[in-house]
């Protein structure tokens, strides 16, 4: 992880104002047992119930934390880690004998306490871990056909004993919460989880296990994409503002680390922003000053690159904190301390730096883009309109009757480019100059602790957007003025005037995209392109035609 310290620059889309509040001095307190060890514990028990057959103990225990609704120290349900036993049964590989006697304790333990939603729960757990024993955690097709075959029989089953007590769900928020998961390995589309999840917190909106399976569920990996994990995040927040505030928010986006290769580009793309991370980890701080709360708001300061908030959470606190995902190393948290307290970063090559900044303008999401694009077009098609409405014929002075091409009494004559021949670059060079300029303001949002690539990767994109503005002046200001013995040529600040006794000749009309090509002693081999006009008539070719026409050689030079 120490590479991708680096990476944390541009996390998070918008950095937040205002100077960073410290956090509770409690959250650093020895008086009682950490966070870890309440989850341990509480865990452990129950195993040991389950594997005894103390079935009434597991039973009072979950009716408990379900009545109470007890939290840990961190603020997660008693109830899901007392259910988290059985997927820490270690049974073996899924032919291993232990799993058919759990299957069958669970059975007698139903049948003895028909009302018993652990009964229920505790066995759809144990057949979907012996389902992912069965199969592993490789890719599909590194699984062989018994095992996946196994692994398909095991999830129905475990949806079925689910569904044939979904009475249950209105009791225990963690059928919900089970079910979505065995939704997830039963591959339902991410529609079908959005709405079994919307269910679920319609019933209960602030059991956290509901979120982190529906946030799984909803990943890429298990066919889902950002942005259902960006609507979930939505809804996850309007179930239980109410009641919890912002505190669903970096527990989602703690998920989304968790689970991710690339946690600075899942955070990015599921819509992170760090405004707004701020506000949640401040009130779960607030609600459960806990240390384990205080390394994921240090960590999520890290990826979000905000060195400021990451220090008014105080000091380091040692190795001997627990780790809070797979990427919270000893190296990595040095990394984060020696970022935010002495400034030094890990290199980066310019690809992964490159990578980093495409991931967070990507980030920002359709809310801000997609508006920009409908811009871009209003935009080209405003101007495109307006320009055909300004084109009119030149004027002529009809009172002349003379047909000489060059007669004054005929000029002086204006033309504009061609439309068809620039309208779809015009409307290229409008959105890179709408995006270049919306990534370059983007880009100043967030803190580069690399000051020298974040000025780079602003210039780049503010010079993309100038160079697209001073495409569109360039053709707008594009103009051909013949006089009875000149062409002028206007572009922008240009003025390139050449008299007629100073063309040698011409080329053929029309001549590679250019109206004209006029060469003169001095251009043989860079003529001077006059092109193609909208209001081309009659009198623009014929001040053409009676120039020599020239003819490539060869040697490719106009004779």
């Amino acid at each position: 992880m120490k590479n991708k310290l680096g990476a944390a620059l541009l996390a998070i889309a918008l950095i937040a104002p205002g100077t960073p509040q410290a956090g509770p001095d409690d959250t650093r307190s020895e008086a009682r047992p950490s966070d870890q060890q309440v989850r341990d514990d509480i865990t452990k028990q129950a195993r040991t119930w389950l594997l005894s057959g103390d079935f009434e103990a597991f039973d009072a225990a979950a009716d408990r934390f379900r009545e109470t609704q007890e939290r840990t120290p961190a603020g997660y349900w008693k109830l899901a880690w007392l259910y988290h036993a059985a997927n820490a049964m270690d049974a073996g590989d899924g032919d291993s004998p232990t799993w058919a006697r759990l299957d069958l304790s669970c059975q007698q333990w139903l049948q003895r306490h028909p009302q018993s939603a652990a009964a229920v729960i505790v066995r759809a757990k144990l057949l979907l871990a012996r389902a992912w024993a069965y199969r592993g955690t490789g890719f599909a097709g590194s699984v062989g056909d018994r095992q996946l075959k196994a692994f398909r029989t095991l999830t129905v089953v475990a949806g079925q004993v689910l569904d044939s007590h979904a009475e249950l769900a209105n009791r225990d928020p963690e059928w919900s919460a089970l079910r979505i998961t065995v939704a997830m390995a039963q591959g339902e589309s991410s529609r079908q989880i959005f709405e079994r999840a919307s269910a679920a917190l319609a019933r209960e909106p602030l059991y956290y296990g509901i979120h982190f399976a529906a946030e799984k569920a909803l990943e890429p990996s298990w066919g889902g994409s950002e942005e259902w994990i960006k609507r979930y995040v939505a809804m996850a927040l309007d179930r239980s503002r109410a009641l919890e505030g912002t505190q669903a928010y970096m527990r989602i986006y703690f998920n989304v680390a968790k689970n991710a290769r690339d946690v600075v580009d899942a955070l990015n793309q599921t819509g992170a922003k760090q405004p707004a991370m701020i506000e949640s980890y401040t009130e779960v701080l607030g609600a459960y000053p806990d240390e384990h709360n205080r390394q994921i708001a240090k960590a999520l300061m890290c990826f979000g690159g905000d060195a400021a908030h990451f220090k008014a959470l105080g000091r380091p606190t040692g190795d001997a904190v627990p780790a809070i995902a797979w990427w919270d190393t000893a190296e990595w948290r040095r990394g984060c301390d020696q970022w935010a307290y002495e400034g030094k970063l890990a290199p980066r090559s310019v690809s992964a730096e490159t990578f980093t900044v495409v991931s967070f303008l990507r980030g920002m999401g359709r809310d801000f883009w997609a508006p920009l694009g409908w811009a871009a077009l209003a935009l080209w098609l405003t101007l495109e309109g307006l320009l055909r409405l300004g084109w009119k014929k030149p004027s002529t002075d009809n009172r002349s009757a003379a047909t000489d091409p060059y007669d004054p009494a005929r000029y002086p004559r204006t033309y504009f480019v061609r439309w068809r021949q620039v309208a779809l670059s015009d409307r290229a060079a409008i959105r890179l100059a709408v995006f270049g300029a919306a990534s370059a303001w983007a880009l100043t949002t967030v803190p580069w602790p690399d000051r020298a690539f974040g000025t780079a990767a602003f210039s780049a994109c503010a010079l993309a957007a100038l160079l697209a503005v001073l495409t569109i002046c360039r053709r707008l200001s594009t103009r051909v003025l013949l006089t009875a013995d000149a062409v002028e040529l206007q572009v922008l600040w240009r003025r390139q005037r050449i008299g007629r006794e100073a063309i040698r000749g011409r080329s053929a009309f029309n001549w590679q995209g250019a109206a004209v090509a006029l060469y003169t002693e001095r251009s043989t081999d860079s003529p001077i392109l006059i092109p193609e006009v909208e209001n081309a008539d009659a009198e623009f070719w014929q001040w053409f035609a009676p120039l020599r026409l020239l003819a490539p050689d060869a040697s490719g030079q106009m004779r």
